[in-house]
C-alpha cells in the first residue's frame, strides 16, 4: 500500500521538480524510511526521530526544520528532486514536507 501510494503521488507530479526546503511535521514514528535512503538529507534524533541533516541546510542545524523551514544548501533538482518526492510520499505517517 505504501508503495502504491507513493507510485502515485509521485506520477502526479510529471512536471520538472525543484525543492528548495524540506521538514518534518510532527507524527514522525521513527521507522527509518527517509534516512536509510537519503541520508545526506534526513538523520536521525536521539530517539530516532527524522530530522533535516546539518550537512544539507543553510543554517547548518540538525532539526525537523518545521519551524525556522531553513533552505537546503542547494536546490534539488531532477532525479534528486523526484527521488525526495518518493521518499516523502512513502513516508508511513506522511510527515515529510517539501516546496
Amino acid at each position: 500500500m505504501v508503495h502504491d501510494r507513493a507510485m502515485a503521488r509521485t506520477s502526479e507530479s510529471v512536471q520538472a521538480l525543484s525543492i528548495r526546503r524540506v521538514w518534518i511535521a510532527q507524527g514522525c514514528i521513527a521507522c527509518g524510511w527517509c534516512g536509510d535512503l537519503l541520508p545526506g538529507v534526513f538523520a536521525r534524533s536521539g530517539q530516532g526521530l527524522s530530522q533535516i541533516a546539518a550537512a544539507a541546510r543553510k543554517d547548518c542545524t540538525t532539526d525537523a526544520n518545521a519551524e525556522s523551514r531553513s533552505p537546503l544548501r542547494a536546490k534539488l533538482a531532477g532525479d534528486e528532486a523526484d527521488f525526495l518526492a518518493f521518499v516523502a510520499a512513502g513516508c508511513p505517517p506522511a510527515v515529510i514536507q517539501f516546496d
